[in-house]
């Protein structure tokens, strides 16, 4: 005997056994039995001696009626998947909701901001003296005497 066979020594299973239960079960379902692969005879003699001490004769099984085969009940969303996709819209809606009014802040802050730059000189001399010119405050401003032949 090997190392692992005295392990297995209790588990060791009948398969002429398991034959004969599986056509029973075949029978009381109407199916037909298999047949082994060797011939009856070879297998009562090739069955060793603890299992002809241990066979007991099956039974017989009684038969239960089956049940009506039901049409599967149709089953809806599965409620796990019904909450996260409710959070997973909610979170992108709250996200998008937390943008715009972050837009709406930041352009307020961007007009006080601009308010609060000082002015550019230029932009404010070029409107003085040459958008709508006064051209007698240029010539005072220049410091230009008029002469006999020109005025303001």
């Amino acid at each position: 005997m090997g190392k692992f066979d005295s392990k297995n020594k209790n588990s060791s299973v009948d398969v002429y056994q398991l034959i004969a239960e599986r056509n029973a079960a075949a029978a009381n379902r109407g199916q037909r039995p298999r047949q082994p692969q060797q011939p009856q005879q070879a297998q009562q003699s090739y069955q060793p001696q603890q299992a002809q001490q241990s066979y007991q004769p099956q039974q017989p099984q009684r038969s239960y009626p089956q049940p009506v085969a039901e049409e599967p009940k149709r089953r809806g969303p599965r409620l796990g998947g019904v909450i996260f996709y409710t959070f997973y819209f909610l979170f992108i809606f709250a996200f998008f909701v937390a943008v715009y009014m972050g837009l709406g802040w930041l352009k307020d802050w961007l007009v006080d901001y601009e308010t609060a730059q000082p002015d550019a000189k230029c932009a404010q001399i070029y409107d003085e003296l040459f958008a709508d010119p006064d051209w007698a405050q240029l010539y005072d401003l220049a410091g230009v005497e008029d002469t006999i032949y020109e005025g303001k």
